[in-house]
């Protein structure tokens, strides 16, 4: 009985060391744009309706090869989610995630992009903005 639960225990912790990773989130913001090296040319806490886009910049560090970043979108006012970006990383650096607007404004409210790596079940980081005239 004792060797079944020593295996149980190995097996156990192998499975939980291969779903730990070492990628973190060093900061995220939103901005207007990157620049051409993916930095945010600025920082914004509110946008307008009219805004073409929103744009979400991460710097992920320690992170190994095929790690995945997921943003997803949140209109928080509504409670609604309106989409979800799934990036693979080759290795540690700066990412970016565009929500575009499409023909109507966007509602006004609170939104937040939730970051999560490697399909955690909690975000590793919330940027926050909002909408609003």
């Amino acid at each position: 009985m004792n060797e079944k639960r020593a295996v149980g225990f190995v097996l156990g912790l192998i499975l939980f060391l291969g779903s730990c990773t070492t990628a973190r989130i060093s900061s995220a913001e939103m901005t207007t744009g990157v620049d051409e090296k993916g930095r945010p040319i600025d920082e914004v806490l509110t946008y307008k309706p009219d805004a073409q886009k929103f744009v979400c910049v991460a710097d992920i560090r320690n992170a190994p090869s095929d790690t995945k970043i997921t943003f997803v979108w949140v209109y928080k006012t509504g409670n609604v989610e309106i989409d979800k970006v799934e990036v693979i990383l080759p290795e540690s650096k700066s990412i970016n995630a565009t929500l575009t607007r499409g023909d109507n404004p966007w509602p006004l409210g609170e939104y937040v992009v939730r970051i999560y790596i490697d399909q955690k079940k909690e975000p590793a980081d919330l940027v926050a903005f909002r909408v609003k005239d």
